[in-house]
């Protein structure tokens, strides 16, 4: 029963550094994975990031075409226009901005952008986990996956207390056993990058 201080306090660190609870991550309110709409686990569309690489196309300008990597400020650089800030932008929005920008330097400018390469996303889980930290996150993960890739939980946690912690949200509460047993929200409770993970 030693470690259950050090873990609450992590509880605590984690919940203030999510602008939850000033107490303790167990006072914060949540709710119930459950309880969610049923449109609350879709996917949002995907916004770029510093390192992304992506593939400028402008049609029937091939010398304005190429392939381009999203630095760290968050600009591409192109041909004729120089930068263009994309990150938090869809590749379709990063497109249209392309295209006002060239607008008037080529004629009847049409751009898509593609994504040819994603920086890789990340969930951190913590608690009473067999492997804490951080763990990439594929395409469609849910608690489930990144779970059994830390090694589960320790024989210490509370399986009935798993919560999702993302920075302006109600934390979202699950049951181990209920998604060990294939059932409920749970399993088709898509992760995005930075969620945090707390095993009680």
């Amino acid at each position: 029963m030693k470690r259950i201080r050090p873990i609450v306090a992590l509880l605590c660190t984690v919940a203030l550094s999510a602008g939850l609870s000033p107490g303790c991550a167990t006072e914060a309110p949540f709710v119930w994975v459950d309880e969610l709409a049923d449109d609350a686990d879709k996917i949002a569309p995907y916004r770029l990031q510093a390192g992304d690489s992506l593939r400028v196309s402008i049609w029937k300008q091939e010398e304005l075409t190429g392939d381009v990597l999203v630095r760290p400020d968050g600009n591409i650089t192109l041909p004729l226009i120089g930068d263009v800030s994309v990150v938090g932008l869809t590749p379709e929005a990063a497109a249209k901005v392309i295209q006002k920008r060239l607008d008037g330097i080529v004629r009847d400018p049409r751009v898509t952008v593609a994504v040819l390469s994603q920086t890789p996303h990340a969930v951190t889980l913590v608690g009473e986990v067999r492997n804490p930290g951080r763990v990439e996150l594929r395409p469609e993960d849910t608690i489930l996956d990144v779970l059994a890739r830390a090694g589960g939980p320790t024989e210490f946690a509370r399986k009935e207390r798993i919560f999702l912690v993302r920075p302006g949200q109600t934390r979202v509460r699950f049951s181990y056993t209920q998604l060990t047993s294939g059932q409920g929200k749970g399993l088709t409770y898509v992760l995005v990058d930075g969620d945090i993970i707390v095993v009680e």
